[in-house]
């Protein structure tokens, strides 16, 4: 799953903030901010914050 398909599936975000248009890269819904420090392709840990618009 990519972290747009986990935002939803879980339903960490109101409704139609996340993947209005289904992950197509046509708008700016899906931002987010990594928030800690880590190297890929180890990702066991990473912490995030949803950029949601007020």
């Amino acid at each position: 799953m990519n972290l747009m398909e986990v935002v939803r599936c879980y339903e960490l975000a109101p409704e139609g903030t996340i993947g209005i248009y289904n992950g197509i890269v046509m708008c700016t819904s899906c931002q987010y901010y990594v928030k800690s420090d880590h190297e890929l392709p180890e990702m066991d840990g990473l912490e995030i914050e949803l950029a949601l618009e007020s």
